[in-house]
């Protein structure tokens, strides 16, 4: 078989493996309903009012998110199909995007990709409605891998530059946007400057917006009325705390940090076994690390007891897995909860050494370590917001997305055949999640 036509059938091969995708989240959307939590609300709201008369009263008393709200009462008014095939197009997307940005060329590359996005936990994404919560981050997510396509020389700069647009619109992303694109700029001593103005407008309009302000003071009323006497360490800790609910302790959710540590894992491994002068003492680290994820996570959920939330972040403790009352939390000293939190930041801090190591070289490794870090930072900073409760789940869907997808970039660096038994488990672990599906609740 000559160069060419290889070519041909592995892009033959790779545009059936995306197809394949594209109907089976065709089909996982028979799943959805409209009109759930906050599609309600949002359906109503034009009711004998303008678009700009609702946007204008959002903007002065609620939030500065003005395109994502326009799409929101948009599409919870129209037929629900409209919605169904845009989501399944904006998650197609971020799919390809995913490929894109990793080099992933492969016949396979979708269908791995895909395999490990549904490891993300289905239930974290209709909280607030389907309509909701897939424009918050899902359409937002896969706006901001689109929008960094330029800075691997890839795609159309002005498309990219609309959807960056569109991205910044929510402030996480837009953080989450800021700290790459300055990354980017210390790595490579280049500005961009059309991405640069957008994502600075962007942070002067999150930042000015009125609205923004009000939702902030309704939630220290609402959500969290101790939070403005918390400190910034204590802010701090509620956020640490946050994260270690979802990622190395959150039942099904936990599966995301344990493939991403079995990828770096197998990363150190190949590495050894090719003699590449990596001491076997960072096999052992990464194994070990892979065994805590699995046998010491603690299915915390939220720090919620009773159906009421607890304002003190320290009233729960992580090993007994149990709640503390006033008398046991009397006798329970803080600098307990202080080593669990500990304990999973050295966890942290050894995963973020061995994926630092898994890199071929030191540009490379600091790339990884630092969107490793911005995915986490991306949860951990929602401490910094009262609403940090209020939100559930639904915020750790980006760094969910950079952890999973820095997982697909760390296997594309195996040997093919390891890679696609890789694909392979990670495709019957997604389908094997799909038997807890409870449709209209897991769902």
């Amino acid at each position: 078989m000559t160069g060419k036509s290889k070519t041909l059938n592995n892009k033959i091969l790779w545009t059936l493996s995306f197809v394949f995708v594209a109907l089976f989240f065709i089909w996982a959307h028979r799943f959805t309903t409209e009109h759930l939590s906050d599609d309600a609300w949002f359906s109503v709201m034009l009711d004998g009012s303008s678009l700009y008369k609702y946007l204008h009263f959002r903007y002065f008393n609620w939030t500065s998110r003005l395109l994502i709200e326009t799409l929101e009462v948009t599409l919870t008014r129209v037929n629900f199909l409209v919605w169904q095939a845009l989501d399944v197009i904006m998650i197609l997307l971020l799919i390809w995007g995913i490929c894109e940005l990793t080099d992933a060329k492969y016949a396979l590359a979708p269908l791995w990709s895909a395999s490990l996005l549904c490891f993300i936990p289905a239930g974290i994404l209709y909280q607030a409605g389907w309509v909701s919560t897939s424009v918050n981050y899902i359409w937002t997510s896969a706006a901001a891998v689109i929008s960094l396509l330029p800075l691997k020389g890839k795609g159309n700069r002005w498309i990219s530059l609309l959807f960056l647009i569109f991205a910044c619109n929510q402030e996480q992303i837009l953080v989450i946007l800021l700290a790459i694109f300055l990354i980017y700029f210390i790595s490579e001593r280049t500005v961009k400057i059309p991405e640069t103005v957008v994502i600075a407008t962007s942070l002067i309009w999150t930042l000015t917006c009125p609205g923004n302000a009000a939702r902030t003071a309704a939630s220290l009323s609402g959500d969290y009325p101790g939070y403005e006497y918390l400190s910034i360490f204590d802010k701090l800790k509620v956020g640490i705390l946050d994260c270690i609910s979802y990622f190395p302790a959150g039942g099904a959710n936990q599966i995301i940090l344990i493939v991403f540590t079995c990828s770096v894992a197998l990363v150190i491994f190949y590495k050894i076994f090719a003699k590449e002068n990596l001491n076997q003492i960072y096999g052992l680290l990464s194994v070990a690390s892979v065994l805590i994820l699995i046998f010491t996570g603690f299915p915390i959920r939220h720090i919620v007891a009773g159906g009421e939330l607890i304002k003190d972040p320290y009233m729960y403790d992580l090993f007994s897995n149990k709640y503390l009352s006033s008398h046991e939390y009397c006798l329970y000293e803080e600098k307990n909860v202080t080593l669990e939190i500990l304990a999973f930041i050295i966890l942290f801090i050894v995963i973020l050494f061995l994926l630092f190591k898994a890199g071929d070289n030191i540009k490379e490794s600091v790339w990884l370590s630092f969107i490793f870090l911005i995915a986490i930072g991306s949860k951990v900073m929602l401490g910094f917001t009262p609403s940090v409760y209020a939100s559930g789940f639904r915020p750790a869907f980006p760094g969910s997305v950079m952890i999973l997808g820095l997982s697909f970039y760390l296997l594309n660096k195996l040997p093919e055949k390891v890679r696609n038994i890789c694909g392979g488990i990670a495709m019957i672990l997604a389908v094997f999640m799909f038997r807890f599906i409870v449709p209209g609740e897991t769902f």
